[in-house]
């Protein structure tokens, strides 16, 4: 009897040892053009799969996504975001453009900042590949890429045992 409770214990430990330094890498793919846009998010834990969500023509799902997300809820994910979600990889590739120049210009600068500072961020690593390109004489956007980010597990308990003690 007493070996068990030794095992049990020992399981235990480990455990939480797990969770402590366990990491949830989420692996984004999108492709996003005027006529089609795909989302395929994965998340994974230890290399195993424990989510696939595929989401096409987001444009027509627009009204049941809006129904389920909350401004409240928006709140507790940005501030996880911000401190907590590490930047693993970000491949990119897109087009841009607004059939004025002159926007065209203003979003090619926004959008090239953006990937600046998240190349930066990634640069010690050398998993960035961002290409962006504008063409000011159509309007078309068009973005294939692929990102993955990571977070602590036991981060992630820690903010959903925060968010339901409030009762939101």
């Amino acid at each position: 009897m007493l070996i068990i409770g030794i095992i049990i214990i020992a399981f235990l430990i480990i455990f939480l040892v797990l969770i402590g330094v366990l990491r949830v890498y989420a692996m984004i793919d999108w492709s996003f053009t005027e006529e089609e846009q795909q989302l395929d998010i994965q998340l994974r834990i230890l290399g195993f799969t424990i989510m696939k969500k595929d989401l096409e023509n987001l444009n027509e799902n627009e009204n049941n996504l809006s129904k389920h997300i909350q401004l409240k809820h928006l709140k507790y994910v940005h501030k996880f975001a911000i401190e907590n979600i590490r930047f693993e990889m970000l491949k990119t590739k897109t087009i841009v453009g607004t059939g004025e120049p002159d926007t065209t210009a203003v979003l090619y600068g926004m959008l090239q900042t953006f990937f600046t500072i998240i190349s930066a961020q990634l640069h010690d690593k050398g998993l960035c590949d961002c290409r962006l390109s504008a063409n000011f004489e159509e309007a078309v956007i068009h973005s294939d890429g692929q990102c993955m980010i990571s977070w602590k597990l036991r981060k992630t308990m820690r903010v959903w045992k925060r968010w339901k003690t409030k009762g939101e």
